[in-house]
């Protein structure tokens, strides 16, 4: 048991600092693009051109908000398993994106695309039942 508790400890510690590292670059990211010349530069802007012409990035955010704010209480496969399906399955779906030129995706397929990440993320990769 105390072996399990070590590292649990230690797996907190990592996504604690890889959360802070990137947060701290998307702040100085916001911030350089405020102050220099260049117009529509910042980050809202640019993710939301980017999700004019992808799947990937409301599929993402649809994972991570069911990961992170919803959970199942069951784990329906292993943990480890999970990662990998999610992370082979956003593989496919960048993949996916990156042949097929679009311009725009209507709205209801965005949000489509973002409920059905979102019930991965809950389902699949829960963390609730880990926890």
């Amino acid at each position: 048991m105390e072996n399990i508790s070590s590292t649990l400890i230690h797996g907190h510690l990592v996504v604690s600092c890889f959360t802070l590292i990137v947060l701290t670059l998307i702040g100085l990211w916001e911030i350089y693009s405020n102050f220099n010349k260049e117009k529509e530069d910042n980050l809202n802007i640019i993710m939301y051109r980017w999700s004019e012409k992808y799947y990937f990035l409301s599929f993402i955010w649809g994972i991570i908000g069911g990961h992170l704010f919803f959970g199942f209480s069951k784990l329906l496969i292993s943990s480890y398993l999970s990662i990998v399906i999610v992370a082979v399955l956003s593989v496919l779906i960048l993949f996916f994106d990156h042949r097929v030129k679009r311009t725009q995706i209507k709205t209801y397929k965005k949000v489509l695309s973002l409920l059905i990440g979102f019930l991965f993320g809950h389902y699949v990769w829960t963390m609730n039942a880990i926890v």
